[in-house]
């Protein structure tokens, strides 16, 4: 398992369009898990207050705004799936417990036979519609693991897309 952490500025133009996290497993053969994927909203700092007192360092600042949680624990949780060429098989599965990072069950992918290009196969997690009138950090993080099927086959690799819908 490996953690990924991505970061994302949304200018502020592109409030009201619908950005997708799009996951592109078509280019090997191999099984992908996928589990414990959250996002975050990270406000813009502004400038550093005054330091606190001495006593205050020991409790944590607040984390930030979650804008999405997805276990796949009882859910696909509006998970989709878009094959756009038939030269290649794979299968979808979630919530799935061969996936499981933490917890009893994650979204698990099988290649069967790979398409050969990473877009053709791929897994669209829930639209997410920025509200706010200004720029926008979205901070992205989730565990994977991708696993041969057999020894002779290449090593599979994980790749994160941002898509925006209106673009």
């Amino acid at each position: 398992w490996r953690m990924y952490e991505a970061d994302l500025s949304i200018p502020s133009f592109r409030r009201g369009h619908a950005m997708v996290i799009n996951l592109w497993v078509g280019t090997t053969a191999g099984t992908y898990s996928f589990d414990d994927m959250q996002v975050d909203a990270v406000h813009q700092f502004l400038p550093p207050p005054p330091p606190p007192p001495i006593e205050a360092w020991r409790v944590s600042p607040p984390p930030p705004g979650t804008v999405a949680l997805l276990g796949f624990e009882g859910t696909d949780d509006g998970v989709t799936s878009q094959q756009t060429a038939r030269n290649g098989s794979w299968h979808v599965s979630v919530p799935d417990p061969r996936a499981a990072h933490t917890g009893g069950a994650g979204l698990y992918v099988e290649v069967d036979t790979p398409f050969g290009y990473a877009p053709i196969a791929q897994l669209l997690l829930p639209r997410y519609v920025p509200r706010a009138g200004k720029e926008t950090l979205l901070h992205l993080s989730f565990y994977a693991r991708a696993q041969k099927l057999k020894a002779t086959d290449p090593t599979p690799t994980v790749t994160v897309a941002f898509v925006d819908l209106q673009s």
